[in-house]
């Protein structure tokens, strides 16, 4: 390694918060680590097993003709099943997967929250806010499960570290579509995240005082932000007739113990 490499590596580790931060790090490694190696070969729970079948399925069409695959498709996330069938085309199994999928994510969530509390607060807090998160039993427990809690944490975590980069004094209309860019990406790995651009929203009206309406620059930003949920929408429209099948579409799932006629859709639940 270059020694200007190794010297700007070396000052940054005199800085003690640096020092805590590569520590907290490697707390977190060893934690996942140690229930990875517990958990890797699990069986799978009912959503693992229907993400892994949509993955599979993707793949290799063995049950196109299967009602819960017809109706797993459009009431699960894209952007989890996908990815593992990517994962499935690369020959890797359930361990690596895993490792992929959930076990970085795990990681880098961990970071990313020490990025937030800085951008808000200081380091002092930014410590204190990654130590508590890379102990957090919900988290941990999460880590080794192949569902999609993981990578959206981690999409959505990036995504408010930029928002907040963009919110401060001189407003950044780049930093603000990467925000909104990571958020669509999270939206599509787990729908409750969509909330989340309803919360940006009140920011901007209660702090920007609609300033930005009239910006062009903006709106030109937030369609580029927004163009992972726009494709995501219209590839949903003409392949099933409706732009959120798992919220607006009906037809696809009847809960149990609804009465019959009385059929609502997966999401139905979406805002309790």
């Amino acid at each position: 390694m270059d020694s200007k490499v190794n010297n700007k590596i070396w000052l940054w580790l005199k800085d003690p918060y640096n020092l805590a931060l590569v520590g907290i790090l490697v707390l977190a490694f060893v934690l996942r680590l140690y229930y990875f190696i517990l958990t890797k070969s699990q069986p799978l729970w009912w959503d693992e097993a229907a993400y892994g079948s949509l993955a599979k399925n993707f793949l290799y069409h063995l049950w196109d003709g299967s009602d819960f695959i017809a109706t797993e498709k459009f009431i699960r996330p894209p952007l989890f099943f996908i990815p593992w069938a990517v994962l499935l085309l690369l020959g890797f199994g359930e361990t690596g997967t895993r490792f992929i999928l959930e076990f970085i994510p795990s990681i880098l969530s961990v970071f990313f929250v020490y990025l937030i509390a800085k951008e808000m607060y200081d380091k002092k807090i930014a410590l204190i806010s990654s130590l508590l998160f890379s102990v957090l039993w919900i988290h941990l427990f999460y880590t080794g499960r192949l569902l999609v809690h993981m990578p959206e944490l981690a999409f959505l975590f990036l995504s408010i570290y930029y928002f907040i980069k963009s919110s401060k004094q001189n407003f950044d209309n780049k930093e603000f579509a990467i925000s909104i860019f990571l958020l669509s990406i999270a939206t599509m790995v787990r729908y409750t995240n969509g909330m989340f651009f309803l919360i940006f929203a009140v920011y901007f009206l209660i702090n920007k005082k609609l300033t930005f309406i009239k910006d062009k620059k903006f709106w030109k930003y937030i369609l580029i932000g927004l163009a992972p949920l726009i494709i995501f929408f219209l590839i949903n429209y003409f392949v099933a007739g409706n732009i959120f099948p798992a919220l607006f579409g009906g037809q696809y799932l009847k809960p149990i113990g609804e009465k019959q006629g009385q059929i609502q859709p997966f999401a139905y639940s979406f805002l309790s």
